[in-house]
């Protein structure tokens, strides 16, 4: 059996969201590989067929979950995950630092929130930003590797715009990433009634879980504004030059 493709995205029984993060050009003549970093949405809802081809297919030997332990809990793991793959845990928030940030904050209603939302997970979360990076380029034997949360789309997006920014991916490039999230809104959607009570999901603001271009454009430029460049910003957060380097020497050709 072989995973279908549209473009970037693979297209899972399971996993709504789950991308190849191959093919963009980077500002310097480079492209990055294919099928050796992907991003995805959860992936506790993996079918037998998908984890077939997640394990013997993409034959992926690191998983990095960013979801919070309340959310695994509820959720688990799924097929996917077997004794070959090396899963790491790092949330990039708690659910504590979360109900501070919306207690103290409000919690995010639209797009500009957002963008402030997502600028707090990169100056308190940094740690766990760096960590994440790192340990996709531990060994060789790291990739192919998935980093995933719940939706795909916000903690995930962080992620594969700071990776691809340090890979000097064109910006237009990183941007489209992120907002191909919001073609899967109506999935989303789906999986988090499946997970709230009636109630909450009724509640729920739903045009959270849009994903405008206009958001990570803001919060590219609060990163140049604030630090200079991506590059500056996660050196000064503890990543080292020579992480950058073999970040290029393993994801581009």
């Amino acid at each position: 059996m072989s995973i279908e493709r549209a473009e970037n995205r693979l297209l899972f029984e399971g996993s709504y969201n789950f991308r190849d993060l191959g093919g963009f050009e980077t500002i310097d003549g480079f492209t990055t590989k294919y099928n050796l970093i992907f991003r995805s949405d959860a992936l506790h809802e993996m079918t037998d067929a998908d984890s077939e081809i997640f394990q013997n297919e993409l034959k992926i030997t690191t998983v990095i979950d960013m979801r919070t332990d309340n959310a695994i809990q509820k959720e688990g793991l799924g097929k996917a995950i077997n004794e070959n793959i090396k899963r790491i845990h790092i949330p990039l928030f708690s659910d504590s630092d979360a109900t501070e940030w919306s207690q103290k904050e409000r919690a995010p209603e639209e797009p500009a929130d957002l963008v402030a939302f997502y600028i707090w997970v990169m100056e308190k979360s940094s740690d766990q930003i760096v960590d994440v990076i790192e340990n996709l380029i531990k060994t060789d034997d790291s990739v192919p590797a998935v980093f995933h949360c719940f939706a795909g789309k916000d903690r995930t997006g962080i992620i594969a715009a700071v990776v691809l920014s340090l890979l000097n991916v064109h910006e237009d490039h990183i941007v489209d990433d992120y907002a191909e999230s919001h073609k899967y809104k109506h999935k989303i959607l789906e999986r988090m009634k499946r997970s709230m009570t009636e109630e909450n999901y009724e509640k729920f603001p739903k045009e959270l879980m849009d994903a405008y271009p206009e958001t990570l454009v803001a919060v590219l430029q609060y990163i140049n504004n604030t630090y200079g460049s991506m590059k500056a910003y996660a050196l000064s957060k503890g990543l080292s030059n020579d992480s950058i380097i073999r970040m290029k020497n393993l994801f581009l050709e």
